[in-house]
């Protein structure tokens, strides 16, 4: 078997002893030429004949395929966490060298040690090693963020910030500004923290129906400062245990509570307005805002009015109402399951009344003190 190098070797020689010898009429170092030394060796013919034995049948030269034997893989280059490794192994026939590549054995972080702990605004920070090289990592941990229950945060104590569920109206002295809740909140805000100002001007009033439908909302927070409460201000909600009136409250619209059944009105702080017979009084105008099914009119003339709404949507079934009252507003006892009002004066007192053609459901029957 004529090995791959020596054949190539040997045409190259044999062209060149071809063409320089023979050309030439100059020997070889042995003083014979390839020609002579092929035809020494038993072979005849023209020297074209033995360029053609060179070239194999056909004109081209034949080259045995080698069975190779490979000696033992060699590493030639080590794989690191980043670099490629290289394995080699050379035929002990033919000198062929055949190549493996093997990957990248990629680093092998430890745990890491803290620079940095996150909480719920900033980022924190690890510093890992490679257990392999000692090269080192860095590792953000972000920020937990707040997780408020009921408007605190349950990690650090932060307050919900306004700015994430609450909007604002400058008022028309375009010195204060109203707030409301977002629209798009309304169904999964559970606590309100009002603050006592935006962009440096006071909060001083929360808009007509600005909370109103918050099924989900149970607490909020007044700040003082504030100085009115719109009409139905926190009406249709459910779940809103207590409301604490501050100090500076001056002014509250139509019953701000309509619908929200289970709310408790705090107004200790406050000398504008009173919890009178279980209802919220304003002071002043003797105005009863807002009742309750517990709820007993006093006759003592602390209230001769029933405001707009006042029970609306209640679950008393009857009422008294004494001859101290004056006027009964609109939709006073509206959408309630009111069937019986006992007035405490005659018919004729009663007439003398100003009251709303909607004041009372349909269906209530009015009785008089004979």
């Amino acid at each position: 078997m004529k090995k791959v190098i020596i054949c190539i070797l040997s045409l190259i020689c044999a062209f060149s002893c071809l063409t320089c010898f023979s050309a030439c009429g100059s020997n070889g170092a042995e003083g014979k030429s390839a020609y002579e030394i092929w035809l020494d060796n038993g072979h005849s013919g023209t020297e074209t004949d033995f360029l053609n034995w060179l070239k194999g049948e056909g004109g081209t030269v034949t080259v045995e395929k080698c069975n190779h034997s490979f000696d033992d893989w060699e590493e030639i280059l080590n794989s690191t966490c980043t670099q490629i490794g290289c394995y080699s192994r050379e035929c002990t026939k033919c000198g062929f060298v055949q190549y493996n590549f093997t990957e990248c054995e990629g680093h092998s972080w430890n745990d890491g040690v803290f620079v940095l702990q996150p909480n719920c605004i900033d980022n924190g920070l690890i510093i890992q090693t490679c257990e392999a090289c000692g090269q080192t990592n860095s590792v953000v941990l972000y920020a937990l963020g707040h997780n408020f229950v009921n408007g605190k945060c349950s990690i650090c104590g932060e307050l919900a910030s306004s700015e994430q569920y609450l909007e604002y109206t400058l008022n028309d002295d375009g010195e204060s500004y109203s707030v409301n809740l977002r629209p798009a909140l309304r169904n999964n805000v559970t606590f309100v923290n009002i603050p006592e100002s935006y962009n440096g001007k006071p909060v001083t009033a929360l808009a007509a129906r600005g909370f109103i439908s918050c099924t989900e909302l149970k607490q909020v927070n007044l700040p003082e400062g504030l100085l009115s409460i719109g009409d139905y201000a926190f009406s249709n909600c459910p779940q809103l245990e207590e409301v604490v009136i501050p100090q500076s409250v001056v002014s509250i619209g139509n019953n701000p509570f309509v619908f929200s059944k289970n709310t408790v009105v705090n107004v200790e702080n406050n000398s504008n307005f009173n919890i009178v017979g279980g209802a919220l009084v304003d002071i002043k105008s003797k105005t009863l805002i807002c009742g309750f099914s517990s709820t007993e009119i006093p006759a003592d003339g602390t209230v001769t009015s029933i405001g707009a709404n006042a029970f609306c949507g209640n679950n008393l079934t009857e009422i008294n109402i004494p001859k101290t009252i004056t006027s009964i507003g609109r939709n006073a006892f509206g959408n309630s399951k009111l069937l019986d009002v006992y007035y405490e004066g005659t018919e004729a007192e009663w007439n003398e009344m100003q009251i709303n053609e909607y004041a009372f459901v349909y269906n209530a029957v009015i009785h008089f003190n004979a």
